[in-house]
């Protein structure tokens, strides 16, 4: 593996042991996300270079919701509950 695969294959199985991992489905109607993001997508993309897709936009929309539900950013230190100050917000992406 390279260093970077070897980094990453650490922090997931650290993850898995640090955190509860848990798994749920909500429907959310984005047809106003849709719209709004198709009507500035192109002056995004000639002033910043890049195409604006829907991650930060969702990512967005988990930060404020765990700013909003705090006790969703919490962590456990042994048996003890640590409500997190901050919101450090992480996201995998592939290179090329």
């Amino acid at each position: 593996m390279t260093r970077m695969g070897k980094m990453i294959s650490k922090h997931m199985v650290d993850s898995v042991q640090t955190s509860a991992h848990v798994q749920s489905f909500v429907e959310w109607d984005v047809t106003k996300v849709w719209n709004w993001r198709n009507k500035v997508k192109g002056d995004f993309a000639k002033r910043e270079g890049e195409n604006l897709t829907f991650t930060p936009i969702f990512m967005e929309a988990v930060a404020k919701a765990l700013r909003d539900f705090p006790m969703m950013n919490i962590s456990l230190q042994g048996d003890a509950i640590v409500k997190k100050k901050h919101i450090n917000l992480g996201m995998a992406a592939a290179l090329g």
